[in-house]
């Protein structure tokens, strides 16, 4: 569970209790601390008392309107520059509009997705702090300019005898009586490493009237140092007569300095490592990369990316991300200063040769090298790194790191293709074997034609129809009554061998091709399921996963009632699962399909649901039957009372509906307790059995019904 944040006060003010729940159980989950109103008036008044950090308003609501209740919150003192998101209809434009006229910092449309809303929520307020971090830190130096002294000095061009200001002598800590009005030794008071600068700079406008503009270090009592602004200029001439005075302006300039070094470093520089950030690395790589040309020496670019961070993060926290990565970089600059062959180039002081670029991956710079075998030795160097486990809080975490290499000038002459192709190289190490490198080279594209390779096998065994369907049993809750089961693809390809649906899935999606699999598995499992009731007497549902490609087919309808027709499986039998994404996309005409659907005498459920597209406010208008509730709750059960929360709560919103509820990816007896006492109609996962080819599943559910403990399926009301 996350650990909570500084600045985390969420505020949601929405008179819909039911997303009010949801979105604060959200929210608390990522690490926020949050209240909730259900009008603009109750809005306000916390608002005052509580003083959150951002504000999520409804547009609509009785009392005082979402628009109302911004503009409130913005004539308060306190609310002038609060983020405020609102909340509106996805193709609302009137209210978009309205919404940032009334002072609104950010939209956000419904049906809300949560996991886009934490990180929207958490990008907002990092923006939010740090714009105020950078205004104070603007306000400051503007105060600090105007208070600053300004000394006054005027300089005899002739004589070199020079005057100061009261002031002047205030900035350099000495008395009048200790200076003897000599050139020379006001020059003597200035840092002897600026001193020959200012020197030539001033003599430049006493002999050739070149105005003198240059910056200098004061050493004063104690060894502190001060940064001062030297300018001077000749008056101008009287009555065609050259004149010998010079008149100068000193400021400190100290302060303002510091505060535009620290607008560079936070510019230039990642806030958490202290790293320079892709900007920086990639100045400081094209000179090194044109030296190196020049020498013909090799430049090697490293692209790192620390597999499993997602995990640490999603299991573990930020926090303990954060920790995790601070002893990355830790690992990585012991590494780069026991190294004899990565530095920085003789023209720049600044050394940037590792930078994080963003997130877990890094980049390293290897330069002045004059074989590839050291690159070898880097890469080798890196993944020692990762041998050790790391210590956060308390939990020992594993973790490798991928790496990827291009070499300057084989791989490219510039730093962006170098850049490119050690990323390039990185995804390949990534697919090939985790905590490995790769060298960048030409035949990675063939990795491109793998994948056309792959395409083109998966529509030949689309065509010729040889892909497996697998069967997972579904069961009611008390884990014993058989009642339907799940149709799966699998795909072993004679060529290819057995590919993860993990990996041609998405694949088929991108390329169109799920269409296809969908209607092989429809037509496959519809005709599998006739069969066992004519021959075997065995009624159970199947359900079949429907992506959104075939909800958006005109055609869709008519295929399901061929496939019907053609396979005499009575439409009880049969249950479509849409995932929550696909339902949500273009709703109203979603809505006129599935009613077409659930007209054909079949039922309907919600896949994955709760992982974030926001159906909530919709699921009256759905005509579905089930909710499957998304397996990454339910494998999370055991970590803490957040997922606890919202699994009861999509039991219990479902169940107010009248809606049935699957819990997916059941792997513990603790798991089907917890769900047993929460009410949920129906489970399926390993823990019951895992995906069966349709020969095993046969016999197990023979085996169940011998045992009588297969339910018989009646028709939908």
């Amino acid at each position: 569970m996350h650990k909570p944040m500084q600045n985390n006060r969420v505020l949601i003010v929405d008179d819909d209790a039911t997303i009010c729940l949801l979105m604060s159980e959200a929210l608390m989950q990522a690490g926020f601390d949050v209240k909730e109103a259900y009008n603009g008036e109750e809005g306000l008044a916390i608002f005052h008392d509580w003083q959150p950090n951002l504000i999520i308003s409804d547009v609509k609501m009785p009392k005082m309107d979402g628009f109302e209740f911004c503009a409130a919150v913005r004539e308060s003192v306190l609310g002038k520059t609060v983020p405020l998101m609102m909340a509106t209809g996805l193709e609302d434009l009137e209210s978009i509009n309205r919404a940032y006229n009334a002072g609104a910092t950010d939209f956000i449309t419904k049906p809300f997705n949560y996991t886009i809303l934490e990180h929207r929520i958490k990008y907002i307020l990092r923006a939010y702090i740090n714009s105020e971090a950078l205004l104070e830190n603007q306000e400051r130096l503007a105060w600090a300019q105007k208070v600053a002294r300004m000394g006054y000095w005027e300089l005899n061009s002739r004589t070199l005898e020079i005057t100061l200001s009261p002031e002047v002598f205030d900035m350099f800590q000495i008395l009048p009586e200790q200076f003897d009005k000599q050139l020379d030794s006001f020059l003597s008071m200035i840092h002897e490493d600026d001193r020959e600068d200012v020197r030539t700079k001033l003599y430049l406008t006493i002999e050739d009237d070149v105005p003198t503009n240059a910056r200098h270090r004061v050493l004063l009592e104690h060894k502190v140092e001060r940064v001062m602004n030297l300018q001077a200029r000749r008056t101008e001439a009287e009555a065609g007569v050259r004149s010998d005075k010079i008149r100068g302006l000193i400021q400190d300039v100290t302060a303002q300095k510091q505060a535009n070094d620290q607008i560079r470093y936070l510019k230039m520089y990642d806030a958490l490592t202290g790293l320079p950030n892709k900007q920086l690395f990639v100045e400081y790589a094209s000179k090194a990369l044109s030296l190196a040309q020049r020498q013909k020496a090799l430049v090697g670019m490293f692209c790192i990316d620390i597999d499993q961070f997602r995990r640490v993060n999603e299991t573990l926290g930020p926090t303990v991300g954060d920790l995790v990565l601070k002893e990355v970089v830790s690992r990585f600059l012991d590494m780069i200063r026991e190294s004899d062959i990565v530095c920085s180039t003789e023209e720049d002081s600044e050394c940037a040769t590792l930078a994080r670029n963003s997130g877990n991956t890094f980049n390293i710079l290897v330069m002045n090298v004059m074989n590839i075998q050291a690159f070898v030795v880097i890469a080798n160097r890196i993944e020692e790194r990762f041998f050790t486990p790391f210590e956060a809080e308390g939990h020992e975490i594993v973790m490798s790191a991928s790496v990827g290499i291009s070499v300057s000038p084989v791989d490219g002459d510039n730093v962006n293709s170098l850049l490119k192709n050690a990323e390039t190289a990185m995804y390949h190490a990534r697919r090939t074997c985790l905590g490995s490198h790769q060298f960048y080279s030409t035949s990675m594209n063939e990795s491109s034609m793998q994948r056309f390779k792959m395409e083109s096998r998966l529509r030949h065994a689309i065509e010729n129809e040889t892909l497996e369907v697998h069967y997972q049993p579904q069961f009611e809750l008390n884990g014993t009554l058989l009642i339907g089961m799940e149709a799966l693809i699998r795909w072993n390809d004679q060529e290819l061998g057995r590919i993860s649906p993990g990996d041609f899935i998405p694949m088929a999606e991108e390329t169109g091709l799920i269409a296809g699999l969908t209607e092989f598995v429809l037509s496959k499992s519809c005709e599998q399921t006739q069969a066992w009731i004519q021959t075997l007497g065995i009624e159970l549902r199947i359900g079949v996963n429907i992506s959104s490609h075939s909800l958006q087919d005109p055609g869709f309808v008519a295929f399901v009632s061929q496939v019907l027709q053609d396979s005499g499986l009575p439409p009880q039998y049969l249950e479509l699962e849409i995932t929550e994404g696909s339902i949500m996309q273009q709703v109203d005409t979603t809505i006129e399909l599935l009613d077409e659907l659930r007209d054909l005498g079949l039922t309907l459920s919600i896949d994955d649901f709760g992982t974030g597209y926001s159906s909530f406010s919709y699921l009256h208008k759905f005509p579905v039957n089930t909710l499957k509730i998304d397996q990454s709750f339910i494998f999370n059960l055991d970590e803490g009372e957040g997922n606890k929360k919202i699994v009861n709560a999509i039991i219990s919103l479902a169940h107010s509906l009248q809606l049935n509820v699957v819990a997916e990816g059941v792997e513990t007896q603790t798991n089907l307790d917890y769900l047993l006492a929460c009410g949920c109609d129906e489970v399926q996962g390993f823990f019951l059995s895992k995906p069966l080819p349709w020969k095993d599943f046969e016999q197990f559910a023979q085996a169940q019904r011998d045992a009588e403990k297969v339910k018989r399926i009646k028709a939908p009301s």
